[in-house]
């Protein structure tokens, strides 16, 4: 089959999956939420500790999370989050159900750079496969504004079975996973209550 065949198959699969779809071709919004693990207890003393959360979006395509592609592995349409904000939802409801209190005049700041944040679907004729992956900067900085301890959050994510179309439902596993992992960090959680002006060993 040479190129120029090749091109013409590609077109009347995309015109056939346009027709049956319709608006699948619309770029959409993913509005992940944070739910915390069963097992989740409170930290003992996080109920005296007002933390304030910054999170910053800085991937390199700041509203893309991922595409939705056909079974020909035709993309047909970005998916799109409000990373900074819903990061920062999330990260609040993880601290909460640990015990924590949230507040912009907390006693420590924790400062979150969200450096990759995405999801690749894999097409199949009968099943489909994603794979992603995301990285966070952590810093947590007490009440004299001196950084105690910095940590990078590395989480992979994939899933395969039938054909997959649940894009906030990825978005929500991986966002999960990657705050899940950092409040599993016994030294980023000392950091959160510490008081004292020392730097917390990794």
């Amino acid at each position: 089959m040479n190129t120029n065949i090749k091109t013409a198959a590609k077109l009347a699969a995309f015109a056939g999956a346009f027709a049956l779809t319709g608006c699948a071709f619309v770029p959409y919004d993913v509005h992940p939420t944070y739910n915390p693990p069963a097992n989740v207890v409170k930290v003992p003393g996080a109920d005296k500790v007002v933390v304030d959360v910054d999170v910053k979006d800085e991937k390199k395509h700041r509203k893309q999370v991922s595409y939705v592609v056909d079974a020909y592995g035709i993309e047909t349409a970005t998916v799109s989050m409000h990373v900074s904000r819903d990061f920062k939802s999330a990260i609040e409801s993880a601290l909460k159900a640990r015990g924590y209190n949230v507040s912009p005049s907390g006693d420590s700041k924790l400062v979150v750079v969200v450096k990759k944040f995405f999801f690749e679907p894999i097409a199949g004729i009968l099943t489909g496969s994603e794979k992603g992956s995301a990285v966070l900067l952590v810093s947590v900085i007490n009440a004299k504004g001196h950084k105690i301890y910095s940590t990078e959050v590395d989480q992979n994510y994939k899933e395969s079975g039938l054909f997959l179309e649940d894009h906030g439902e990825t978005a929500r596993r991986l966002m999960n996973d990657s705050i899940n992992k950092l409040f599993s960090n016994r030294h980023f959680i000392t950091a959160l209550s510490a008081v004292k002006d020392v730097s917390i060993k990794k």
